[in-house]
């Protein structure tokens, strides 16, 4: 839901979509991760939190605005739980460009408190957006968006330093990261997504090359940096279950709607759950197997939507899985 002066041809119909994701949804989920869910100029972020709050999704937390005089917005993200969120904290990325330069994205922690004692450590974000359908590996935008995951794979690694080997971790979003090598094969990585994942494997030093004669200085130290970073294996979930990254882009509206009689129809991978697993808790000998739980149902929601002017409650379908306990 971008901010009110931000829309697609006479209007997103922002207002009738909150309506119907209110209504459809809140009553069937746990948690719930929104990205592009503003509070800049609008109510909006209000009466999702007072539906959410009807429906049982008592715990709210969004990204605010650093500074209530900083000219800009909101970084967009929303989280809400039915269980006890007992840490939360938002981080701002400290670099944007083009029109992301005006809004203050970061990542929005919960540690929430699941039924069986475990705690979900829970990261979403909505990180640097590209303005190609396969934008080059070296373009600006790109170039700021693996800044900013290497910014989220320490934030991730300073919230969960207390995590124990039986909860688990997971980074979800809408990350602009298009895993499919193009529109046709999603089997094939990108190269900026094989990129992203080894930067959330640990390997920072991976986009540090601007200055070759610093790189060299440095490159012992990076070494070492990078061996203390691997605290974690780093699956993606939706990948591992599929054999390829799923399409989770759509056009909001039908063909007929725009002006060539066609959709963007762009075919792109853009959101993930991607899951951390501390690398001590591997060993299945371990007593402090995690073992009990296992994520389940992994699904991919388009959101379709009858008898309205659009045919889609958002331009990106929704992907949701069960975090499911074992005596």
């Amino acid at each position: 839901m971008r901010p009110p002066p931000i829309h697609s041809f006479e209007s997103d119909y922002k207002e009738d979509r909150i309506k119907l994701i209110c209504k459809q949804f809140f009553q069937n989920y746990d948690v719930i991760a929104f990205q592009e869910c503003f509070s800049f100029g609008s109510t909006r972020i209000d009466k999702i939190k007072g539906k959410a709050k009807e429906n049982g999704l008592v715990y709210f937390s969004n990204s605010k605005k650093k500074h209530s005089w900083n000219i800009g917005i909101d970084g967009g993200l929303c989280l809400l739980s039915r269980f006890p969120v007992l840490n939360k904290k938002l981080y701002y990325f400290k670099n944007g460009c083009h029109s992301d330069a005006y809004s203050e994205k970061g990542v929005l922690f919960n540690e929430i408190e699941m039924p069986n004692g475990n705690h979900l450590f829970l990261f979403t974000s909505h990180t640097q957006a590209s303005y190609e359908h396969f934008p080059d590996i070296t373009s600006e935008s790109v170039r700021v968006r693996l800044g900013q995951f290497t910014e989220i794979r320490k934030f991730i690694t300073m919230m969960t330093e207390k995590a124990k080997p039986t909860d688990i971790i997971l980074l979800c979003g809408d990350l602009n990261v298009n895993g499919r090598l193009n529109k046709d094969d999603g089997k094939t990585h990108s190269e900026e997504y094989k990129v992203v994942l080894s930067i959330l494997r640990g390997n920072l030093s991976i986009i540090r090359k601007d200055k070759l004669e610093k790189e060299k200085q440095k490159k012992e130290k990076e070494k070492e940096n990078d061996a203390k970073n691997k605290k974690y294996e780093v699956e993606d979930l939706f990948y591992n279950e599929l054999n390829e990254h799923p399409v989770t882009s759509c056009d909001l509206f039908a063909d007929d709607y725009y002006k060539d009689g066609k959709g963007k129809k762009s075919k792109k991978c853009l959101d993930y759950f991607f899951k951390f697993t501390k690398v001590n808790s591997m060993n299945p000998s371990s007593s402090n197997s995690n073992s009990n739980l296992t994520i389940e149902d992994l699904k991919i929601n388009t959101f379709d939507v009858e008898n309205q002017k659009f045919v889609h409650l958002s331009d990106h379908y929704g992907l949701s899985l069960n975090i499911v306990a074992h005596n």
